[in-house]
């Protein structure tokens, strides 16, 4: 329903979220599911954000959404905000402000946001359902990646760091991230 670009998505085909973004003027609060078909406006967000990372178990009822652009102030975020189903609720902080990172897991008991930017981070944070902690670096530090996976197995592919894009792929196995020999073909990253 709302045009927008760094906006976060997570969920299925028949069951997923669009959450925040920015259309050429400040950050957004927006966020709404598809259900195979439609669009349907759900409540906003409390800080409107962009480029955020974001962990989910069902869009119905439990995901998470996490660091990320914010607004009316410009600047890194580390607001952590929770749906239930019905609402958007604030949570515990991550420890360090950042966006463009890479995130994985399920947001009701475990969680990664890795990378991202103010500088260009390694940082790894993990959400134990309640509170996030720094856990060990990513091996190359980089901004607008992707990452996909659980919070004991994940990748972090591709990113930015600046001024190059790199091809670098990553894989997490609960404790450390470890350089896979198998790189991207082509450098990319989700930088806008």
């Amino acid at each position: 329903n709302t045009a927008r670009s760094r906006v976060q998505g997570c969920g299925t085909a028949t069951a997923g979220l669009a959450i925040a973004g920015v259309n050429g003027g400040p950050q957004m609060d927006e966020v709404e599911q598809y259900n195979g078909s439609t669009w349907t406006e759900l409540a906003d967000l409390n800080q409107t954000r962009e480029a955020g990372g974001s962990a989910n178990n069902s869009p119905a009822t439990d995901t998470l959404y996490f660091g990320g652009n914010s607004a009316p102030i410009p600047g890194q975020a580390n607001h952590t905000e929770s749906w239930n189903g019905t609402s958007w609720t604030e949570t515990a902080n991550l420890n360090t402000a950042r966006s463009g990172g890479g995130s994985a897991g399920v947001s009701n008991t475990s969680a990664l946001y890795f990378g991202g930017e103010s500088s260009v981070h390694a940082e790894t944070e993990s959400w134990n359902g309640t509170s996030w902690t720094e856990v060990n670096n990513l091996n190359t530090a980089r901004a607008y990646l992707t990452g996909t996976g659980l919070a004991t197995a994940a990748l972090a592919i591709g990113g930015d760091y600046a001024p190059a894009q790199i091809a670098n792929t990553e894989s997490w196995n609960g404790t450390c991230w470890t350089e896979l020999g198998g790189n991207l073909n082509q450098a990319v990253s989700a930088s806008a």
